[in-house]
């Protein structure tokens, strides 16, 4: 018997690739039946290979990062592109969310970007630092609080 409803998403992977693609992963569960692995491909959103990937803290949106320095935003639960978000002076090396409200991103131009979610996207601070490209970048779950680390092997 084939059930034609969806199943409960146990768990979401996106993975981006070198031609700009993102591919999405869904972990389901059906009612009284084993997990399966559903695969979603996303819009080729970007013109470069993708460098980085978060899912919001409730796994509403999808933000993916490339070397064409743009973010792209999606809908998980409707599939659907969202737009980009341009700002970056450089490739999009990392990316995380704090809950659904705020995105931070860094990049190859040695700055994080601080971007709302609601509304519009729009970018509401940008934060200088390093002298070289930001490696990772991590929010305290207070959301009062990142950390970012450079390739210049600074901790800002």
């Amino acid at each position: 018997e084939v059930m034609q409803t969806r199943g409960i998403v146990v768990a979401s992977i996106a993975v981006g690739t070198y031609d700009g693609s993102v591919v999405g992963l869904k972990l389901e569960r059906h009612r009284d039946s084993e997990a399966f692995l559903a695969k979603h491909s996303l819009s080729q959103r970007h013109a470069g290979c993708i460098k980085s990937t978060a899912f919001s803290a409730t796994g509403k949106y999808l933000a993916t990062g490339g070397t064409d320095e743009t973010i792209g935003i999606y809908d998980v639960n409707s599939e659907t592109d969202l737009g980009s978000l341009v700002q970056q002076g450089g490739s999009v090396t990392c990316l995380e969310f704090y809950e659904d409200s705020h995105l931070i991103s860094g990049s190859e131009d040695g700055c994080i970007y601080l971007w709302k979610c609601s509304g519009r996207w729009e970018c509401v601070s940008q934060l200088k630092g390093h002298r070289s490209a930001v490696n990772s970048a991590s929010i305290h779950p207070s959301g009062r609080l990142a950390l970012s680390v450079g390739k210049d092997r600074t901790l800002r």
